[in-house]
């Protein structure tokens, strides 16, 4: 869970600040005057939940399926 939380932190930050500055470049620098950066927060919570849901999903589903084995037989497995 911690490191979906982080790699969404991450990639918001990282994405909001390379976003910006490439299009403030092609902007002000390329003199292309059509782009510009808008900041929308649905996306951003959107990737979110689907991270850490999608994560649940795959720990629960590892989970299960250790269940179902008994101790003895993991063990011989291995």
């Amino acid at each position: 869970m911690s490191i979906s939380v982080k790699s969404a932190i991450l990639a918001t930050f990282l994405g909001v600040t390379v976003g910006a500055l490439l299009c403030y470049l092609a902007n002000k620098v390329l003199a292309l005057k059509f782009i510009l950066f808008e900041f929308n927060i649905f996306p951003i919570l959107l990737f979110s939940i689907l991270l850490v849901g999608l994560q649940i999903c795959i720990s629960y589903g590892v989970s299960r399926s250790i269940e179902k084995d008994t101790l003895v037989d993991r063990l011989r497995t291995e």
